[in-house]
């Protein structure tokens, strides 16, 4: 039976309009509909109360029936698991019903073929060849493998028949897949493996951890309970730890991505962290726990910087108020900054693309199908079907001849705005000339993409809030206030009258400081530092704790390191 979409993009979105709300309040009701092609809300003859079975969520539903079939479904508003909510399994999945390629009589091998029978011989095969097993090998000869989708029922015949009338254990669910280490912790812990949380928690939470949990397209539903608390006022933070750049991941406030493997030790080094920082309800582990000691001592010896090096994260990943001024300063939430590691780097584009993972690439002023290695590997991840390359250049080349759009932009002469050099200077660059025929420069270009993608801040204003290339450079220095190369003393006029200006430009240094470190004195203090560094050796990250042992103070520090071959001899491939 043809079906039509009343909820057109449920596929490509699979959770919906948003419906916003707060901490405390009711999760809104959003009822969700499907129904067959050409069939009408008043041509349903019986609406059938059931739940969703296809995955672990159990969204309440009404089946629609006409003529004896299943003809749509309708969420149920008051259930209190999805409030109306229907995710896609739910809304397209009883088409399946309808299928023509049903089973509808017992087929059985006969000389290597299937061939249809009736229920009586096709059962009796089944019974005959189970006794001749049992009688001969014994009941362990003799194993089931069922769903996650069956009826309470049929589970407990099921459990019945296999663990006390045959006595063997070989029983499992496929359920064993997703849940089993789930199940496990929950009777290490409490003694049965009943959850004792609530989809409702939701609606209180303060901060909603998920580990390797992609609910966004495993419990739809459920996610979409979150997105509407995100949505709402005074939204729950979401840390997902996950090594996948799921949709979880990258609507989370803080992304952690571990190596595969490596949760434990993550998990000891979180806990620790709570110990430490007295983030514990003592009288609670006092009064209803036992063996908090023993969690002490276990998780003692995973600092930050053990974790990480474990986990291959960085122990210094972020540095929350940087990233707290950025969101100030552009008003934008904090948790749609990604601050979960570095910048990806090109060649890592290049791998997602490959992978099809990253879908669009836009190339600004650079010709990558010549200059970056492995070429022929390079255009070929270029021409990918998968991958809407966008080149936005001064000429035609070799990567705008492999693009899907080429935006002609201005070139230097035909724009202002200023340059900084290798020894921080900087120098203003006003528009001589126009540019050729439509081209424009790169700062109008970007901004037409923000205002044709219609991005808003946090008050809903157009974001970024700046017009042209002089609001923008303003907005930098604001950015720059206070850091190492701080701009905010290098105004346009300033640079026009001046000509080259190194950075940076104060009270202390009215002409621009020519040189850095003139004191003595280095950015090296532990609190202060961008990062520990390296073994250059090994290439391993320095510790914090050995950092602060060596008391830079503001000292520079002396490195050195053996002379080693190259990892991998030349071959003629690679020479």
């Amino acid at each position: 039976m043809n079906a039509t979409r009343h909820f057109p993009g449920r596929i490509s979105n699979p959770w919906g309009a948003r419906t916003p709300y707060g901490p405390g309040q009711p999760w809104p009701v959003r009822v969700d509909h499907h129904l067959a092609d050409g069939v009408a809300v008043a041509d349903v003859e019986a609406w059938v109360p059931s739940a969703a079975v296809l995955h672990s969520n159990g969204d309440g539903l009404d089946i629609a029936v006409k003529d004896g079939a299943i003809v749509g479904v309708r969420g149920r508003a008051d259930d209190r698991v999805n409030h109306g909510r229907l995710d896609p399994k739910d809304l397209y999945g009883w088409q399946a019903n309808n299928s023509p390629d049903r089973l509808t009589t017992p087929p059985v091998r006969v000389d290597g073929r299937l061939v249809e029978c009736g229920w009586d011989e096709a059962m009796g095969r089944v019974a005959a060849h189970s006794k001749r097993l049992v009688a001969d090998h014994g009941p362990d000869a003799l194993g089931f493998y069922t769903s996650g989708q069956l009826f309470c029922e049929a589970y407990y015949t099921l459990a019945a028949i296999v663990h006390g009338a045959i006595g063997t254990n070989h029983l499992d669910g496929n359920t064993r897949l997703c849940t089993a280490t789930a199940a496990a912790a929950l009777k290490e812990s409490f003694g049965a493996d009943g959850q004792p949380g609530s989809y409702s928690d939701v609606d209180h939470a303060d901060v909603i951890a998920l580990f390797g949990h992609n609910v966004a397209e495993t419990q739809v539903v459920l996610w979409t309970r979150m997105l509407d608390r995100l949505a709402g006022p005074n939204p729950p933070a979401i840390v997902c730890v996950d090594p996948r750049e799921t949709p979880v991941a990258r609507a989370a406030t803080v992304h952690l991505a571990p190596l595969p493997g490596t949760n434990v030790a993550l998990m000891n080094g979180l806990l620790r962290e709570v110990i430490a920082n007295d983030w514990i309800d003592r009288a609670y582990i006092t009064g209803h726990t036992r063996g908090f000691d023993d969690l002490v001592n276990r998780v003692e010896p995973y600092t930050p910087d053990t974790t990480a090096r474990i986990c291959g994260l960085s122990a210094e990943w972020a540095n929350e108020e940087h990233v707290a001024d950025l969101a100030r300063l552009w008003n934008l939430d904090v948790r749609h900054i990604p601050h979960g590691g570095p910048p990806t780097h090109a060649m890592k584009m290049l791998d997602l693309a490959e992978e099809g993972e990253l879908r669009m690439l836009w190339v600004s002023a650079t010709n990558p199908a010549v200059s970056l290695p492995d070429l022929a590997r390079v255009r070929g991840i270029l021409r990918r079907e998968s991958l809407f390359p966008v080149v936005q250049d001064i000429f035609r080349t070799e990567t705008a001849e492999l693009a899907d759009v080429v935006l002609p932009a201005a070139a230097w002469g035909e724009k202002t705005g200023v340059f900084t050099n290798a020894d921080r200077t900087v120098h203003l660059s006003r528009k001589a000339v126009e540019p050729p025929g439509q081209a424009r420069s790169d700062v109008d270009i970007f901004l037409d993409y923000a205002r044709r993608m219609d991005l808003r801040d946090r008050s809903g204003a157009p974001f970024p809030p700046w017009r042209d290339g002089e609001s923008a450079y303003r907005a930098w220095q604001a950015a720059s206030a206070g850091r190492p190369c701080d701009y905010t003393g290098l105004s346009y006029d300033l640079l026009e009258e001046r000509g080259g200006v190194q950075w940076p430009r104060d009270t202390d240094n009215p002409d621009g400081t020519e040189r850095l470190y003139r004191d003595g004195r280095f950015p090296t203090e532990p609190d202060y530092c961008e990062t520990y560094g390296h073994d250059l050796m090994t290439g391993d990250p320095v510790d914090e704790a050995a950092y602060r042992a060596n008391d830079p103070a503001g000292r520079a520090l002396i490195k050195s390191a053996d002379y080693t071959t190259a990892p991998e001899p030349p071959t003629t491939r690679l020479p």
